[in-house]
């Protein structure tokens, strides 16, 4: 089974730096099969953590929390408000996933 995991992939999180991922996930979701695709939401708000302690008040917002790629109608999304990817995402059993897409982001 091909399993796409695409990791915070959103529009808060594109820059410069890293715009150029939207365009190779893009054909990655075009040109390759999968059985299978998570995508995973990052969520913050004014009272969380990021902003206390890191002062990363971005991502608070519904534009910047948007998708920055097409996910497929089927894709499963999660929305999440840590680090890490959650067991409930995978729904707690082993998988084997063959692609996995992410982005690195001010807070990692």
């Amino acid at each position: 089974m091909k399993t796409l995991i695409i990791v915070d992939m959103q529009k808060g999180f594109i820059n410069k730096n890293n715009e150029f991922l939207v365009k190779n996930i893009e054909n990655l979701l075009k040109n390759h099969k999968f059985d299978r695709v998570f995508a995973t939401k990052f969520v913050n708000n004014l009272d969380s953590q990021y902003v206390k302690l890191l002062n990363f008040d971005r991502m608070c917002d519904a534009k910047s929390q948007e998708f920055a790629v097409t996910l497929p109608d089927t894709a499963v999304i999660l929305e999440k408000t840590s680090y890490a990817l959650p067991t409930e995402f995978v729904g707690g059993e082993q998988r084997r996933f063959s692609s996995v897409a992410l982005i690195m982001t001010p807070v990692c």
